[in-house]
């Protein structure tokens, strides 16, 4: 599958992925390559104290490339979007 975002004058805007893992209903893991860059994200839910803790783990990368650096400031981006739904609830 693919994921799809607005393109940059650094990037297509284009990540492949294919699913790797899911353990219903507690971890997803895909591989997520975009730049020439192949790396893994994967997330769980873990239970504690009657609410649910969503941790989040992107790897492989080699170096704190601008690839890097992309995926950190987008997942930051997006959690704070997350957040804010969230709240809404």
């Amino acid at each position: 599958f693919q994921f799809r975002a607005k393109p940059s004058k650094v990037w297509d805007g284009i990540v492949n992925s294919e699913v790797l893992a899911v353990e219903e209903p507690h971890r997803l893991s895909y591989t997520w390559v975009t730049a020439g860059v192949s790396t893994v994200v994967t997330w769980t839910l873990h239970s504690s104290n009657g609410a649910t803790r969503l941790h989040l783990e992107h790897t492989g990368f080699e170096s704190e490339s601008l690839s890097y650096n992309g995926a950190r400031l987008g997942w930051v981006k997006m959690a704070d979007q997350l957040e804010e739904l969230l709240a809404e609830l």
